[in-house]
This record gives C-alpha cells, sequence and structure tokens, in this order.
C-alpha cells in the first residue's frame, strides 16, 4: 500500500511541476517515481538528507559520484518527528 501511495504521489506531483519526482524509503529505496524503471533502486543522495534532516542539492558533477542520482534536490520526509524518506526533484532549476 504505501508503495502504491508513493508511486501516485510521484506521478500525480511529477504532472503538476513538469519534472520526474521520487519518493524513498528511509534507506534510499526508491518506492515511487515518474521514471518507473528507477523504482526498487537506490537513490543515495537520499540517505544523505535522512542522515542530515536537511535538503541536499546535487547538480551534474555532483549527482556523477553518487548511485542513482540525477541533478536536482532531494528533500527529507519527517512524520512526528522521525524521517522516514525523501522526496527526490530532478533538475528543478538551472545551475
Amino acid at each position: 500500500m504505501l508503495a502504491k501511495l508513493a508511486q501516485e504521489i510521484a506521478n500525480i506531483t511529477s504532472e503538476v511541476i513538469g519534472h520526474d519526482v521520487l519518493i524513498t524509503d528511509k534507506d534510499g529505496m526508491i518506492l515511487g517515481s515518474s521514471d518507473k524503471s528507477r523504482i526498487g533502486t537506490l537513490h543515495q543522495a537520499s540517505l544523505g538528507a535522512v542522515f542530515r534532516r536537511k535538503e541536499m542539492t546535487h547538480n551534474e558533477v555532483v549527482s556523477s559520484t553518487l548511485k542513482g542520482v540525477k541533478p536536482g534536490i532531494t528533500i527529507p520526509i519527517e512524520l512526528s518527528g522521525e524521517c522516514v524518506g525523501t522526496l527526490g526533484i530532478t533538475e528543478c532549476w538551472s545551475y
């Protein structure tokens, strides 16, 4: 059920903002993505965002050094004071 909800959120958000969107769990595994080929893979930038509890941006150079990461932003998702995963948006600005 969680994966289905993550997929629905990723699809709707991507459609609205015009950029690829993904949702991960706290271990950086992609649960839902507007790019379905990424589901079930590791998004390494999510691990940093969960650990730091802070958004992280990654340009082409940085993203090329991280597993499963494209240029963009990764934002932690907190629920009741616990970081439960992340929201990632690909290249939503220019560098």
